[in-house]
């Protein structure tokens, strides 16, 4: 429920002093000076990346002490130390400096520019919160990211990386990891002990196994389709606000595991892999909207539909499959109407799945 608040317009006197001691600080940092380190890095980092046609490079390669007014560039409150480099959508070129000399830096932000090469060494900069290079062109591998405590937010998506994920153990802050769209192989890496771990999104790359996922309470959006991850689906368990699982076009093989933990989740999305045995009972995962199954070696009787049902008419796939209907009617009405087919098994020929293969990678 929303909740009214009135906005009560402080005295002029108080816009004053606010006014006044921003003034103050900005002029401060103007003429305080970072570390001639630092100042290196941001020249650094001008010079490799194109800085003379960048869409705005205000302040850049100023004088000593002006650097906290460059162009998207953050000091802390004193103007000692650069805490932040916001250069996302600024057509940034040619390649990244090394950053270590950024002692202080927390946020570092290059996402959707025209980079290339590899990205810097991130393991000393242990004040690091976020760090973005989605829509790039960097290629290499993902560096180590042992040592960054104070982790939150990982982009690399869409980009041309290759090798494999980096150990996360450790990252006890991480919210978002975000490795989509690359050429990453070898296995998923092991999410258990990630507490505050919200999305892991590592679709579209050539992983292949899966990693522990067990216990990540505050787990939201799992995706990894589009690899080539083989062997069985690790436990769900504790997964209670997942919503999303998608793990399509793979080749998972095996039953799916226990799925009653999943009492947030709305989307399953595990066609086109090589899955057997049965669908485990839905009843207690009331906000399921689509299951998607079609395309893999499943068999048994389909089971009773979430109670209460909310799947959407006309999104669920669960054939070419094994399965066979319901003993209950009311089941199979369910069903037909999930799936927008009557009868909803009208495409589960067993023959078919080996007639077809599993149409996996």
């Amino acid at each position: 429920m929303r909740i009214a608040t009135r906005f009560i317009r402080p005295p002029r006197s108080v816009w004053r002093s606010l006014l006044s001691a921003s003034l103050a600080a900005g002029a401060m940092n103007a003429h305080a000076a970072i570390p001639a380190s630092e100042r290196a890095v941001l020249l650094a980092l001008y010079a490799q990346a194109g800085g003379s046609g960048w869409a705005d490079h205000a302040g850049w390669g100023g004088a000593a002490g002006t650097e906290c007014t460059w162009h998207r560039v953050v000091c802390d409150a004193a103007g000692d130390h650069v805490v932040q480099l916001a250069l996302t959508s600024n057509h940034l070129s040619g390649t990244l400096p090394s950053l270590a000399a950024l002692i202080r830096l927390r946020i570092a932000n290059f996402d959707s520019n025209d980079l290339g090469g590899s990205i810097p060494a991130l393991a000393g900069l242990a004040e690091l919160e976020s760090f973005g290079v989605e829509a790039n062109h960097m290629t290499g591998s993902i560096p180590p990211l042992a040592g960054l405590t104070h982790l939150n937010h990982f982009s690399a998506a869409y980009n041309d990386l290759s090798g494999p994920i980096p150990p996360l153990t450790g990252l006890t802050q991480l919210q978002q990891f975000f490795v989509l769209q690359n050429r990453l192989s070898g296995p998923m890496p092991t999410l258990t002990g990630l507490t505050h771990l919200s999305i892991f999104n590592a679709s579209d790359n050539q992983l292949d196994a899966f990693g522990d996922v067990s216990g990540l309470a505050n787990l939201t959006y799992l995706r990894v389709e589009r690899n080539r991850i083989a062997g069985p689906i690790p436990s769900l368990a504790g997964l209670s606000n997942l919503l999303l699982f998608v793990a399509d076009d793979n080749r998972i093989e095996g039953p799916l595991p226990d799925l009653s933990d999943l009492v947030h989740l709305s989307g399953l999305v595990l066609d086109h892999n090589a899955i057997t045995g049965p669908l485990p009972p839905l009843g207690g995962l009331a906000a399921l909207n689509d299951v998607v199954l079609d395309h893999n070696a499943m068999s048994g009787p389909i089971p009773d539909p979430p109670a209460p049902n909310h799947l959407v008419a006309g999104i669920s796939t669960l054939c070419p499959n094994g399965f066979t209907p319901s003993t209950h009617p009311a089941t199979n009405a369910a069903w037909n109407s999930a799936t927008g087919v009557s009868p909803w098994n009208a495409d589960c020929d067993p023959d078919r799945i080996f007639r077809d293969g599993f149409d996996s990678d």
